[in-house]
């Protein structure tokens, strides 16, 4: 999904985009140049040990957060997570649609 993301957004801006692993221990500017997180959640998945702080950071300062869910319980892990981690700051989390054309890129 990763590698077809990151094809789709080099065609659609036509820049190239790469994909690239991100360590979620440390700060936010770790993560300077990844304009997308993309997260592969499982049930299993455990949000609240995910860097919070740096998570805020990240988002407030323009990066977008893609949570690709792997069934309901994981969907709504995030959403709850996400609403929770937004709401300070008066943002809040939107799904996107399922006809979105970055579910379908390959």
């Amino acid at each position: 999904m990763s590698c077809n993301f990151a094809s789709w957004m080099s065609f659609s801006r036509k820049q190239l985009v790469a994909w690239q692993h991100a360590n979620a221990s440390g700060p936010a500017s770790n993560w300077a140049e990844t304009p997308v997180l993309y997260i592969a959640a499982t049930a299993e998945t455990d949000f609240a040990s995910l860097p919070g702080p740096a998570l805020s950071e990240f988002l407030l300062g323009g990066g977008t957060v893609l949570v690709a869910a792997g069934g309901k319980d994981s969907a709504e892990k995030a959403k709850t997570y996400f609403a929770t981690l937004l709401k300070k700051y008066e943002a809040e989390a939107s799904p996107l649609p399922a006809n979105h054309p970055i579910w379908s890129v390959y």
